[in-house]
């Protein structure tokens, strides 16, 4: 890596927007390092040699996060004169109407149809002027010339006359094959960054330019194989997604964590958007907290496609994608990757077989409100237990939060969210609703005490409710199931030796919150249901 100077590129840097000055020199710029976030931010990196010393130019400047763009040079070769600005760019453009068939053939002898005629005319194209296509955001701007309105017109040569129409009239254009052009060079001015380099020493003068911006992320998603009976098989893949740049060969980087960037939609100050929408941008992102919610930054996350039963598991690379932990980040590192603008790349991670353990599981809401109400007919709420797995993380890298998709024997079980689960850790993964267990709540009340106690002058009964919970286990084998159920009040007596957890939540309500939670296990009998009991009291108006 050779040697970085930083130059700072600031709000005091001059932008300019003159139309029509001398164009420097374009260097070709290629990306040479691209790290990729999962909520459509990409750090890319890209590399021009400078042939020596001069005035040059490298388009175009991109939409890069606010503070994110930095230039750096090799040792002994000077830049100066940094300035964003406008710059005429021609490209060869496929011709796509009558229009641009006319534009291409600028100069040559055609026969033209002539709306309202029946005859060909033979005649020489002389000039049709092109019509500027300027930035939206120069348009009307005070600081920017605009460029003077011009209309479309055509100019031919016929039996040695000049004859101007406008290009609307055309209605075909006819040449032999030979003579007709398909293609033309448009002009467009777009957004450049400029600079002058002084002589260095030495050769292999390059200039890189780093930025973030959007456009690019990537996609995980998992498969979990549960076909072993204690472990399963984890393969991980990724869905790059490019909308930003054409990789050639460049080295990419996944990352997994949860990055940081509250700038993300504000623009850097040596855009060339108006001031003022640049200075609201900014000012959007004040005094909003980043939105830490994993499913939102997989937004460009692409549908999977469910297997039939019956399809093999996904086939993975024999050697995992190598990677390594850099403070709270993990990269996954792609040597060489090639894809254009516009397209995506689907690409194996890794397959590691990792211990699992079943779990079943019947999550209970509390039934008091806020207002210590108890608002909840029970009879009408479906009681549902859950099949999930328990998966152990005994590979090096971490698992970043993605939809995974549980197989047993080449058939799809269900798709739920894999959390992020660092080396060493544990997670659950839900699969589906276990229909082959019936869950049974009821509530009851026991006791009452009228006018039992008063709170912020508010007058409550003391409430004494007795809970039943029964699991009833039609599956061929003994299930565990982990039963939690968390109510407003004390707890005053409980079957089965539950977990009673206190809750640092609703602090200001009358009755404080707890969580119970019992592993029983339930018998592969019909006959023998597993009943739990609990008692609380509580207060309400």
């Amino acid at each position: 890596m050779p040697h970085r100077l930083i130059l700072l590129l600031s709000l005091t840097l001059v932008v300019s927007a003159v139309y029509g000055q001398d164009t420097p020199e374009t260097l070709d710029a290629r990306p040479v390092y691209v790290a990729l976030f999962k909520n459509g931010l990409g750090l890319v990196v890209v590399r021009a040699e400078v042939p020596e010393a001069g005035t040059y130019q490298i388009a175009p400047l991109p939409q890069a996060m606010l503070g994110s763009l930095w230039l750096t040079w090799t040792p002994g070769l000077m830049l100066g004169d940094v300035t964003s600005a406008f710059a005429a760019q021609t490209r060869a453009v496929q011709a796509a109407s009558v229009a641009d068939i006319l534009r291409a053939n600028i100069g040559r002898s055609v026969s033209l149809q002539l709306q309202g005629e029946e005859i060909w005319r033979q005649v020489v194209i002389v000039s049709m002027p092109d019509v500027p296509k300027d930035p939206p955001s120069t348009l009307g701007h005070p600081g920017y010339p605009v460029p003077p309105q011009r209309g479309d017109l055509l100019v031919l040569r016929e039996d040695n006359r000049l004859v101007a129409i406008p290009p609307g009239r055309v209605m075909a254009v006819r040449a032999s094959e030979s003579d007709l052009q398909d293609t033309y060079e448009q002009t467009t001015n777009e957004p450049v960054i400029r600079f002058t380099a002084a002589d260095g020493q030495g050769r292999g003068r390059s200039v890189e330019m780093s930025y973030v911006a959007q456009g690019m992320a990537w996609a995980p998603s998992y498969v979990v194989e549960i076909d072993a009976e204690d472990r399963a098989r984890l393969s991980a893949k990724a869905v790059v997604v490019n909308d930003l740049i054409d990789l050639d060969e460049t080295r990419v980087e996944l990352i997994a964590g949860y990055p940081n960037l509250p700038f993300a939609d504000a623009v850097t100050a040596l855009s060339l958007e108006p001031l003022a929408q640049i200075l609201n941008r900014i000012s959007a992102t004040r005094g909003s907290s980043f939105r830490d919610d994993a499913l939102f930054r997989q937004r460009v996350a692409l549908d999977e496609v469910a297997m039939p039963g019956g399809v093999a598991g996904p086939t993975m690379p024999g050697t995992p994608v190598g990677g390594e932990a850099t403070e709270d980040l993990y990269f996954y590192e792609l040597p060489a990757v090639t894809l254009r603008r516009g397209e995506r790349s689907y690409v194996p991670l890794f397959a590691a077989a990792v211990p699992y353990t079943d779990l079943y599981t019947w999550d209970l809401p509390d039934f008091v409100d806020a207002n210590d109400r108890y608002q909840v007919e029970i009879d009408a709420m479906p009681q549902v237990v859950w099949h999930a797995i328990k998966l152990t993380n005994s590979t090096e890298q971490p698992w970043t939060t993605a939809p995974a998709m549980t197989l047993k024997d080449g058939r799809v079980l269900g798709q739920s969210t894999l959390p992020f689960t660092p080396p060493a850790g544990t997670s659950r993964l839900p699969i589906t609703q276990a229909v082959s267990i019936k869950a049974e709540q009821g509530e009851f009340e026991i006791e009452r005490r009228r006018d039992a106690t008063r709170f912020h002058s508010n007058s409550y009964d003391e409430v004494v409710i007795e809970g039943t919970l029964t699991l009833t286990n039609f599956k061929s084998e003994a299930v565990t199931v982990e039963v939690t159920k968390t109510l407003s009040g004390e707890v005053t007596s409980t079957d089965g030796a539950p977990e009673v957890v206190r809750l640092a939540q609703g602090m200001r309500r009358v009755n404080p919150r707890s969580r119970l939670t019992w592993t029983v296990t339930v018998p592969a009998d019909p006959q023998q249901v597993r009943t739990l009991k609990y008692q609380y009291r509580f207060y309400t108006r």
